[in-house]
């Protein structure tokens, strides 16, 4: 294995862990809907092309270059029944995590909204806010 290679599996793996984590920060950390929006389109645009292409494009490119995945990291500590040697489970494991990521983005907006519905703020002037 050659040092380019583990330097582009490297920068693939980077990719795909800030994906999975920064998201998941995004999510906890704002009550702003635009950003939540916004994120849920980038996750479902992000699950149609994993769909279309039958794996996640930078899992293939880590895979080619390390002989690994970060998808195959995470589901190794992750109490899945997956196994590195059964690849032909892994698109469809990568999809449930986009999946869970993009109903973690919903049930985000959901609470928000509660919270403008609870609160003072009223949810109409917020909505014409966001469509403006």
């Amino acid at each position: 294995m050659s040092i380019g290679n583990l330097f582009i599996g490297g920068l693939m793996s980077v990719l795909h862990s800030a994906i999975l984590f920064i998201t998941m920060f995004i999510i906890l950390a704002t009550d702003n809907l635009f950003i939540l929006y916004s994120l849920g389109i980038i996750q479902l645009i992000i699950l149609f092309i994993n769909f279309s292409f039958g794996d996640c494009p930078v899992s293939v490119i880590e895979d080619h270059h390390t002989g690994s995945c970060f998808v195959d990291l995470i589901n190794n500590i992750t109490p899945i029944n997956y196994r590195k040697e059964r690849k032909i489970l892994r698109p469809e494991i990568t999809l449930q995590w986009i999946f869970m990521l993009l109903v973690l983005v919903l049930f985000k907006i959901l609470i928000v909204f509660v919270k403008m519905i609870l609160g003072n703020s009223k949810l109409s002037e917020n909505i014409q806010i966001i469509v403006k």
